[in-house]
């Protein structure tokens, strides 16, 4: 059944020499039998058990069983041999100490494919009483029967004994014998020991190792039986079920240990989560946050210089790059004479938005048609109650004032009403008589009155003619003048201004824009003044030599009166344009001295043409200018990545929230550097301890670990039990701490509502904190405990067992 050939085993001395602990051993053993292995101390007998056992591995020979050759030197197909075909008896009987003997057994048994029944194998070996005893319970003969109804329990077809009687009396000695010659009965027993005497008594074959080599053989086998090889044997792994459960009672085994390597994990895990929440503050994703926890369904976006915010009721605002706003799906907003203005063409662009309409709203028709908010609509019609039915004013023109022969075309929803009311105003002065004044609500929380002020964010929709008709005030690139440094051109996103007839010349002066008629005006005619029409342009001197004639002489005949060209508008450094005028006329030149400083720069350099066939030119320019673009957000949406990526051009969020955020922002910088250097310093002494620790905890089990393995269990089976214990523990400190770091969260981020604006999430918790949480909670023990496992595994079991 078994063979070996010329096996050797050479070990390598301290000073380097080499030591042949067996000589080319060839050997032949039968299926069934007792077989013993006698010799002097040093002669080899151990050292070829645990080679016939694969606890130990060969420098050249082999090994095969039932005809089937096994490489020793592969620790898979060793654990497999094990498994499958050996038990082992120890001298120092090598039990489980902290399992009882029925915990014994049975792990023996379950590698086993026949069913054991536990009660008989104790009753075989004579301790049927001892089921429930600890092994460090039991004397030593009682401990070498255990050992052996172990190695039986596996039903495996080979049992090895080394020394099974050496640290027993005599009479405890003959009854191992005697158990070890009945179970031989029915298999292979080869027992190594130094007891001649018993040898010959009960072996029914001796053989003696001298030097490493076999002297003498009483017995050899003839090697009949080798060519009837039996069908292999699957190798048995040990259940998932029995997996955990060993792993949950090793918990239990080193108490003290295992809580201290909590407590560890626990305090190292929690300020180093802690740490990180710090170190990855972002402003823009706490922005994001608190819009999506607020709700807001309307979000604004402003130009900055630099990235600094102006402040909160500051209307002078930058131009926001077309293909950006555009990209993001928002609207620019306009400041104007009519409101908040938003260019739309139809209702569907308002409803895009996010906006809702009152009952009865129409498509806009005429220029003079627009939408209005509901909150807009009581301060344009001067009332002084709440209205219950909007849909009343769809079709009503506006009666006087600024906003005279502008006619309402529908009405947008806002929530205003949960944070406006009507207060009744008592002026000192008798002639005046008291009204209703709409107002915010008193008592509103921060929150509210970041709601409420969003009711606001856009008042008026209507299409680029219709505005353009209603506005008197335009100013084309309003805050790019001389105190302006370049760099800021380059994020301002500028309008760059093109004259095109003999040649073309670009500028980003900024200039104004006026239908009227012009004073002082040379034109064909002469000098006076002068209203253009159709496709006539009137430029201010300073404007035209610019673009036309250099040496021109003021209030002299123009060279290029009655000539055309072409005027367009591209933001600066894009090739694409945003409005090109085709064929205009160049109808005369003015001069304003009123409008020049001490060093003769022209403070309002202008352009007079007729707003009919240049609206879109017009646009660019108007009221006041940009004051933002409007977002819809949707409220499931976190908007963290396109905040950071608008923020690198300078796009910030304008609101409350936001003031707060980023005045606060360098502070939490300054925190989030030095938490994340705590970090960095934590994580490495973190892991440091842990592995250290755990190590420890690992390597103190080195000979159970040995043991297992000599059992016949797989070393990944090992791995897993002892990788159990190092999750639960894991698992335990990530609900702890992770526990307490939202508490602590909840209780910070509170404390800074308390102090800046209430509803800011200034601390997340999120997925990536929770990811960061799992990989260091559970990555850095299970790696801390793979270190030492893979060490011992890559060992031969015997060197395991011996430590």
């Amino acid at each position: 059944m078994l063979e070996l050939k010329a096996l050797t085993k050479e070990y390598r001395s301290k000073s380097g020499n080499s030591i042949a602990a067996l000589k080319n051993v060839t050997l032949e053993l039968p299926e069934k039998g007792l077989i013993f292995i006698v010799g002097k101390s040093g002669c080899g007998k151990t050292t070829l058990l645990n080679m016939i056992g694969a606890i130990d591995t060969p420098t050249s020979g082999t090994l095969s069983i039932y005809g089937r050759e096994t490489n020793l030197n592969n620790p898979a197909l060793a654990d497999a041999y094990r498994s499958k075909y050996i038990g082992f008896v120890f001298q120092e009987y090598n039990l489980l100490e902290n399992d009882t003997v029925t915990e014994n057994i049975r792990l023996a048994g379950v590698l086993s494919h026949e069913t054991l029944d536990v009660s008989s194998a104790l009753e075989d070996v004579g301790l049927a009483e001892y089921a429930d005893r600890y092994a460090n319970e039991l004397s030593g003969g009682q401990k070498q029967r255990v050992a052996v109804a172990r190695a039986l329990a596996k039903n495996s077809a080979v049992i090895l004994a080394d020394e099974p009687t050496g640290n027993l009396d005599s009479a405890t000695g003959k009854e191992i014998f005697e158990l070890l010659k009945k179970v031989s009965e029915k298999r292979l027993v080869v027992v190594v020991t130094h007891d001649r005497e018993a040898a010959n008594k009960y072996g029914e074959r001796v053989i003696e190792l001298s030097d490493g080599e076999i002297v003498s053989d009483s017995a050899p086998f003839t090697g009949q039986a080798l060519a009837e090889a039996k069908e292999e044997k699957a190798v048995k792994r040990l259940p998932s079920r029995e997996i955990v459960k060993r792993g949950v009672k090793n918990l239990a085994y080193q108490k003290g240990r295992s809580i201290a390597a909590l407590i560890l994990l626990f305090l190292s895990m929690t300020v180093l989560l802690w740490s990180q929440l710090f170190a990855r503050f972002d402003s823009s994703y706490v922005l994001a946050d608190t819009y999506q926890k607020s709700g807001a369904e309307h979000i604004i976006l402003i130009q900055t210089r630099k990235g600094i915010l102006p402040p909160i009721g500051n209307s002078r605002c930058l131009r926001l790059a077309e293909k950006t706003v555009e990209k993001i799906g928002a609207r620019k907003i306009f400041g104007s004479n009519l409101g908040a203005v938003v260019f739309v063409g139809q209702k569907s662009e308002v409803t895009d938005m996010g906006y809702e309409f009152y009952d009865g709203a129409v498509e806009l028709l005429e220029d003079d048609d627009f939408y209005v908010t509901d909150l807009k609509l009581h301060y344009l019609l001067e009332l002084e109650e709440i209205i219950e039915n909007y849909s009343q004013y769809v079709g009503m023109q506006i009666p006087s004032g600024y906003y005279a022969g502008m006619r309402i075309a529908g009405v947008v929803k806002t929530d205003f009403l949960n944070y406006y009311e009507y207060v009744y105003v008592q002026l000192p002065n008798p002639h005046i008589e008291p009204y209703y004044y709409l107002a915010l609500k008193e008592d509103l929380t921060e929150l509210e009155k970041e709601k409420a002020e969003a009711c606001a964010y856009a008042t008026m929709f209507i299409s680029k003619k219709g505005a353009v008709k209603y506005e008197n005030r335009f100013l084309v690139n309003e805050y790019q003048d001389a105190t302006h440094e370049e760099e800021d051109l380059q994020v301002n996103h500028p309008l760059e201004f093109e004259i095109t007839h003999n040649s073309s010349v670009k500028d980003l002066q900024y200039f104004f824009i006026y239908d009227e008629a012009v004073e002082n005006c040379v034109t064909a005619n002469g000098t006076g003044t002068y209203q253009p029409k159709g496709r006539e342009v009137v430029f201010s001197a300073d404007l035209y030599r610019k673009y036309f004639e250099p040496d021109y002489v003021t209030n002299t005949r123009p060279e290029y009166i009655g000539k055309t060209f072409t005027m367009s508008l591209r933001e600066q450094g894009e090739s694409e344009t945003l409005v090109v005028l085709d064929d205009m006329i160049l109808a005369g030149v003015y001069y304003e001295p009123i409008f020049y400083d001490a060093e003769g720069n022209n403070e309002r350099p202008g352009i007079y043409m007729s707003k009919d066939e240049t609206t879109d030119f017009y646009a660019y320019g108007l009221g006041m200018g940009e004051i933002g673009a409007i977002f819809n957000a949707a409220p499931s949406e976190n908007y963290g990545k396109l905040f950071k990526a608008l923020r690198k051009d300078g796009i910030l969020v304008f609101s409350p929230y936001s003031v707060k955020i980023y005045e606060q922002e360098s502070v939490f910088v300054q925190f989030s550097i030095i938490f994340a250097l705590i970090a960095a310093v934590l994580l490495v002494i973190t892991i440091l301890m842990i592995i250290n620790v755990i190590s420890y905890s690992i390597l103190n089990q080195k000979r159970e670990i040995g043991i297992l393995r000599a059992m016949g269990i797989q070393a990944g089976d090992v791995v897993k039990i002892y990788l159990i214990k190092i999750l639960i523990l894991a698992l335990i400190t990530l609900v702890l701490a992770t526990a307490l770091i939202f508490g602590a969260v909840a209780v910070t981020n509170q404390l800074m509502c308390d102090i800046t604006l209430e509803g800011i999430l200034w601390l997340r918790y999120d997925v990536w904190t929770f990811l960061f949480s799992l990989i260091a909670c559970i990555g850095i023990p299970v790696l801390a405990a793979l270190i030492p496992l893979r060490k011992i595994i890559k060992m031969k079991p015997v060197d395991a067992i011996k430590g």
